[in-house]
């Protein structure tokens, strides 16, 4: 038996703002350096990721992607500064809370 959670950040209005989502759609363009491969690997479709990120940037009132246009090599992505803070934070507080959640699992269900 485990624990199995999910964290999302929500306004105070009680809306979605940030979670696993956006943070995986992230990281991707992280790694890849492309919003299209990001999405691709999410199985997302590439308009629903630019959406995605840009009602982010939006309700956040931050810059999260800068976007280069293509040519001999193709377009490219990357995370700005505040869109690289943000998916720091993001990942040592899910990593921390998954620590905490798991511990407090621990306590209360333990096998004997």
């Amino acid at each position: 038996m485990r624990l199995r959670s999910k964290l999302w950040i929500v306004t105070d209005e009680g809306e979605k703002l940030f979670g696993d989502g956006p943070y995986r759609l992230l990281l991707g363009v992280q790694k890849t350096g492309s919003l299209k491969r990001a999405a691709e690997e999410q199985k997302m479709a590439y308009s629903k990721a630019y959406m995605m990120i840009k009602a982010l940037e939006q309700r956040l009132g931050i810059k999260l992607l800068n976007f280069y246009k293509g040519g001999k090599g193709g377009g490219r992505a990357e995370l700005t500064g505040d869109g690289l803070k943000l998916l720091e934070k993001y990942g040592e507080f899910r990593n921390r809370a998954q620590d905490y959640l798991d511990e407090l699992f621990a306590a209360y269900f333990k096998e004997e």
